[in-house]
């Protein structure tokens, strides 16, 4: 771009910016505004929020999981009770590491110097509309709603509809353990229930509600636009017939909620904003107006989805004192995460929790730093936590570096109380990534691509080009039959018409690449054009990761693109070697995602697909093929399912195979996809089963004197070889093994099919067919190391954090494995250089990003479930150190001995003798690495 076109559009991106900063001005009320000046001690404007500086608030504050948790308050002439309260809210939120991600926000100047002088994080809120009605009832009997009950609503709606979480809890709550794992991505809207305050347990699906939540009723109201309102029954006494139609609403606390930024949560709570706002409805307590407001979201409207709602477990979630010591006198299992004193009226409450030892009233915190200047909140100081608490500085310092500048969300309505105009994106409900950043690290990766474009070439690259001139200048008949070059197409039909699609545009680049008998041509602009289509083609991958993860907090987003973008093992194997596996991959982890997420019937188009492209692919069949039957072809609509999902893979299958069919060419097609005769092992031994079964051939050989009859194990050559020994291993023999390895975790899914256990049962199923699979290619291992660092980062592992520790060790041996792919000494340098500049930044970053643990997964095998907070404070993502267990990070440190030994120790000894005895060697060694991966994985899904 010119400079005078940039300074040009320098100055109208400037000009909208101040457009929208006086249109936000005008919008403000002229009460407002001179209400905003200080009537008392003024406020610093670093701790004044308003419109303007909202998100700067919101990024500063939130924690790892993108969540904010705050509440509202407002203190009385008196304020001494309040304040010993506030005193016992921050003592536990500090307590659990939280009090650095949790906002005060008042719209009282007094109450924020009273409690600002404790050194709590309190926020003089000029956002929310506050108006003096709020503080009047209607008619005698009305529940009046204070300015702060109406205040939280507001917030939570503005909160999410900024693309951040939301966890609202009234100031008598008590949390005693970071909540902000505990709870579930998979519900927009999480809550505590405020049924029968001494109930041990919620009732269970399928019961009526009628005798578990006597509390509210429909009465008549001509004031309302539905003639009736919700209200509490015991205001029109007991036995009143009509308080049965309580039912009808989830008997909600709105002491304690949780708000995930999806577009329906968002809808939610505008609808929630605006009822209290509106003068027809505003006398009506905010508790009523929740179940009132959120009955016709449960089910859904139209063609708007509905409100995945969840009442908070009651073992860990206690509406009132009264549950929590029910099930303690009763032995029911208690893990408190949160506690409310809801039922209990004023000196009640500092009462109960003092008797239950709960009770910190004189606590505080050393006085904040003096503000800085300039207004802005991007120079507040952080809240300061107190030496007993259990957040370590990672915590902080992970929660600061993971923002950045909030891009604006797409396809939704603009949000009252926006009025940046920032609008909620249905597909990123956590917000989007930040752009600058993610395009940072594609840039950064893809410019590595670049650099790696005149390293050398393997003969895959001449394989390519030659399929590249097959199906450009040759009829489709005679693809499969060409015999021209000795790298006949041997790929299924889609990565043909793939070629095809390609030569198009290759012919600009060069034509000459297009002739068949032109064999082994690499002219500058061949090499060109096929390493940018590498490049090109994955970004399918990049989506995939992107997509996957876009529930996820935006350092978790921004980690996945790193993971897959700089995978050491893909850039060797795509970017040195040749290869398209960026963009089957990419597919691949698409068709998991889908099917996980429960979007069945589009699974099934993109495995197929990727069978046509690939069909080493059928590695993964088995767990698809179990996991379709028993999750979505079940209940009455089982028949339709299945015929719906087979006629989506026969025509898929009928797209790509037809017109060879049609030509009578599939037995030809299936040689070419089948060549059993090229033997059990590779030239190169694939980390696996086998090749310790070679290597216990070849060392009982060497001890008897025996010698195989035909090519030898060792030869280096691709071919049908003989043990000389041990009995020998046909293709049959290896598919029988294969299915009886992946049979537990098969029957286990069928058992249970659950989406969150579906991911694994694929990796392990295909990690299987590598361990145990007839003639494997070591380059297999990238189908299980990449979608592996995507379902960790996507939390679709039944453990994130251990599925991270698990990506980062199989990541490591399986990439050191592909070192003799790379054999040319200029390549040298390349491949240590990737392998240990990825680990270095992968080891550092993943340990701080906020991957669920077992406890926060909701508890998968071999998680102790009660009081282990430190748990919860791994989920957040403050430990410092990944799960490696001592025994992997020597295995680890031994790869360093082993490369020293193979690369510069042995080759000195040996000179031009025993050239095998290297490669066997890192074989070998890799093969006790994957062993102890596909153990891992065994436990996860068996």
């Amino acid at each position: 771009m010119r400079p005078g076109r940039a300074s040009l559009v320098l100055l109208l991106l400037f000009g909208c910016l101040a457009a929208q900063l006086a249109a936000a001005a005008a919008r403000t009320p002229l009460r407002r505004r001179l209400a905003e000046q200080p009537q008392e001690q003024p406020v610093p404007a670093e701790f004044v929020v308003t419109n303007e500086t909202l998100s700067a608030l919101l990024e500063r504050t939130a924690s790892p999981h993108e969540a904010v948790i705050f509440t509202t308050t407002r203190l009385p002439a008196n304020p001494q009770a309040e304040l010993e309260m506030m005193s016992n809210f921050c003592f536990f939120l500090d307590r659990a590491g939280v009090l650095g991600h949790t906002l005060l926000l008042t719209t009282h100047n007094a109450s924020w110097h009273q409690l600002n002088a404790k050194g709590f994080p309190v926020i003089l809120d000029r956002v929310f509309p506050e108006r003096e009605e709020y503080q009047q009832g209607v008619q005698p009997g009305d529940t009046p709603n204070r300015v702060f009950d109406v205040q939280k609503h507001y917030w939570g709606a503005t909160i999410i509809a900024r693309g951040f979480r939301a966890l609202y809890m009234d100031s008598d709550a008590i949390v005693l353990q970071d909540p902000l794992p505990t709870f579930r991505p998979d519900y927009d809207v999480q809550s505590i229930s405020d049924w029968s305050g001494d109930a041990p347990e919620l009732p269970r699906v399928g019961d009526t509600l009628t005798a578990s939540c006597q509390l509210y009723k429909w009465i008549p109201d001509a004031r309302t636009p539905t003639g009736a309102v919700l209200r509490e029954f015991w205001r029109y006494g007991p036995g009143d017939a009509e308080r049965a139609l309580h039912s009808q609403n989830p008997c909600a606390s709105t002491g304690t909620w949780y708000l995930e930024p999806t577009p329906v949560a968002i809808r939610f709570m505008a609808a929630m904003r605006d009822h209290l706002l509106d003068p027809a409805t505003r006398f009506q307590w905010d508790q009523t107006a929740w179940n009132e407001v959120i009955v016709p979201f449960l089910w859904g409207v139209g063609d708007e989805p509905p409100l995945r709602y969840r009442l908070l477990p009651a073992r860990s979630f206690f509406g009132g004192v009264g549950n929590y010591e029910v099930r303690v006198r009763q032995g029911l299992p208690v893990d408190p995460v949160v506690l409310h004193s809801g039922g209990l009226h004023g000196g009640q409450k500092a009462q109960t929790y003092a008797r239950l030892g709960f009770w910190h009233p004189d606590f505080s915190l050393p006085a904040r730093p003096k503000p800085g200047v300039g207004g802005s909140f991007a120079a507040r100081p952080q809240p300061m936590l107190s030496s007993n608490t259990t957040a370590s500085s990672n915590d902080t310092a992970t929660a600061v570096a993971a923002k950045e500048a909030a891009a604006q969300p797409e396809g939704s309505v603009q949000q009252a109380g926006s009025p940046s105009g920032k609008r909620a994106s249905p597909g990123a409900p956590v917000g989007p990534i930040a752009m600058d950043a993610a395009i940072a690290i594609i840039l950064a990766c893809t410019a590595l691509k670049v650099l790696l474009i005149p390293t050398y070439r393997s003969t895959d690259f001449e394989v390519h080009r030659n399929w590249l001139a097959i199906t450009h200048s040759l009829p489709i008949t005679q693809w499969y039959y060409d015999e021209t070059s000795q790298w006949t197409l041997d790929y299924p039909p889609l990565f043909a018409w793939f070629e095809w699609t390609l030569s198009h545009a290759a012919a600009w680049f060069d034509p000459a690449m297009l002739v068949v008998s032109n064999l082994e041509y690499a002219s500058p602009a061949t090499v060109l054009f096929q390493r940018l289509s590498v490049i090109a083609t994955e970004g399918l991958l990049l989506f995939a990761a992107a997509h996957a993860t876009r529930k996820r907090p935006r350092a978790v987003r921004l980690a996945a693109l790193f993971l897959v973008g700089a995978n050491p093992g893909l850039l060797l194997v795509d970017h040195v070697h040749f290869q398209y596996n960026g963009m089957l991959l990419g597919l691949f982890t698409l068709s998991m995602v889908a099917a996980a997420e429960e979007r069945h019937l589009l699974a099934a188009l993109l495995f197929s697909a990727l069978l046509c492209f690939k069909h080493i692919f059928l590695y993964a069949a088995p767990a698809f093929f179990v996991y379709m039957l028993r999750r979505y072809c079940r209940g009455p609509q089982a028949v339709l399912r299945f015929v719906a999902l087979g006629t989506i893979a026969a025509g898929v299958l009928g797209l790509s195979f037809g017109p060879f069919v049609a030509a009578g060419q599939l037995p030809q097609l299936l040689r070419r996809l089948f060549p059993f005769a090229r033997g059990l092992c590779h030239a190169y031994w694939a980390p696996n089963v086998w090749a310790l079964y070679a290597a216990a051939d070849k060392v009982l050989s060497l001890a008897l004197g025996r010698r195989g009859t035909t090519a030898t194990m060792t030869g280096g050559l691709v071919g049908v070889a003989e043990f000389a020994v041990l009995p020998q291993i046909g293709s049959g023999a290896t598919a029988l093994w294969t299915l009886a390895a992946m049979a537990p975790c098969l029957l286990r899914l069928w058992r249970r099919p659950e989406p969150r256990a579906f991911p694994a049962a694929v990796l392990y199923c295909t990690l299987c067919s590598f361990m145990l699979g007839y003639h494997v290619h070591e380059k297999a291992i990238l189908m299980v190391t990449v979608p592996l660092a995507v379902m960790a980062a996507a939390g679709l592992m039944p453990d994130g954090r251990r599925a991270a520790a698990d990506f980062l060790f199989l990541s490591t041996v399986g990439t050191y494995s592909l070192f003799p792919l790379l054999f040319e000494p200029e390549e040298y340098p390349i491949k240590v250089l990737l392998l240990v500049t990825f680990n270095v930044i992968a080891a550092t970053w993943l340990p701080q990003l906020p991957l669920e643990t077992d406890k926060a997964a909701g508890g998968s095998k071999g998680c102790k479930r009660g009081g282990n907070h430190g748990s919860s404070r791994a989920a957040s993502g403050s430990s410092g150190a990944l799960p490696l267990i001592p025994w992997e990070r020597l295995y680890l440190w031994g790869l360093v001995a082993l490369e020293l030994a193979t690369s510069w120790v042995l080759p000195l000894l040996l000179g031009e003798r025993l050239p095998f005895l290297p490669l066997m060697a890192v074989s070998l060694y890799c093969s006790l690495g994957m062993l102890h991966a596909w153990r891992r994985l065994a436990q996860l899904t068996w």
